[in-house]
């Protein structure tokens, strides 16, 4: 059994294939489009999904067959990586930008399924067609085989970001962006944790952590 540590895991805990990509037998049509990770070791059952790419969320849907699902287009290969039967519908919307790292789901086992477990598919088209997968184990650096216990190094908790800039208020995702920049900028400084927390819980009530956002805030006599 191969144990591989990788920096850009959809699951920052341990976990073990179970199913990969283009696997044949009864319990698939064609082949299995996808990698499977399933909890191992001490990792909770149901553990936080992360996203592998910078991108925009596509699409978060469910069906029947592969349940609460988000579906992300990958910038840098213009692919789309697509997470399967997450415990519940993302907290993400259609048209949210993410960053490498930044948290998309919970594992689940909603739609038609064995157990608790990440389903990841790989495809070049946005539609679900067999043939436009490419394998997501390929992708992330790790072996096709069943088995393997996937680690994760932990190196980058904190991934690289850039502002975003816009006049108004920014969404749940936009802000995390945000907090990203803030984080790296006031560590690479020295700040502790507690004080970037404070900055950010200000920044936070202030401008939802966007720097040219214009003051809504209320002034002279009717301030608190």
């Amino acid at each position: 059994m191969a144990t591989v540590t990788i920096p850009n895991s959809p699951v920052h805990s341990d976990t073990i294939l179970t199913a990969v990509y283009g696997e044949t037998g009864s319990n698939w049509a064609r082949f299995h489009t996808g990698t499977d990770f399933a909890p191992t070791g001490s990792t909770p059952s149901n553990p936080p999904l992360f996203s592998v790419c910078t991108g925009e969320v596509v699409r978060v849907v469910y069906d029947g067959t592969l349940g609460n699902q988000i579906q992300i287009k990958d910038d840098s290969t213009g692919n789309y990586w697509r997470y399967c039967h997450m415990q519940s519908a993302s907290p993400l919307s259609v048209g949210d930008r993410v960053n490498t790292g930044i948290q998309v789901g919970i594992m689940g086992a909603t739609g038609n399924v064995t157990g608790i477990h990440l389903h990841l598919e790989l495809s070049t088209t946005m539609a679900w067609n067999y043939d436009t997968f490419l394998n997501p184990s390929t992708a992330l650096g790790i072996p096709n085989e069943r088995g393997t216990i996937v680690k994760y190094d932990g190196s980058s908790p904190f991934p690289t970001a850039s502002w975003i800039y816009k006049d108004e208020y920014l969404n749940e995702s936009e802000k995390e962006n945000n907090a990203i920049c803030v984080i790296n900028y006031y560590r690479n400084l020295g700040i502790n944790d507690k004080t970037i927390a404070g900055i950010l819980g200000n920044m936070d009530a202030e401008s939802t952590i966007e720097p040219i956002l214009n003051e809504r805030g209320r002034r002279g006599s009717d301030m608190v």
